[in-house]
């Protein structure tokens, strides 16, 4: 996966992001959308993916507005 550059996991029912850096190093874009992240404390697991322009975290819990 070392050409990776972009990296689609919609609609899987992730709830937890691991550090990637080493195994997509080239990574520009990640989308998580439709997904079940509920605590933004999750990216920092992305710090090592310096290439990293576009994350997608659209329909998750952590992107929900509390009223």
């Amino acid at each position: 996966m070392h050409r990776l550059k972009t990296l689609i996991l919609n609609n899987n029912k992730v709830s937890k992001i691991q550090n990637i850096s080493e195994s997509a190093p080239h990574l520009e874009n990640l989308m998580l959308m439709n997904n079940q992240i509920k605590e933004l404390v999750e990216i920092d697991h992305l710090t090592g993916c310096k290439n990293l322009k576009r994350l997608s975290l659209l329909n998750n819990v952590v992107t929900q507005v509390l009223i």
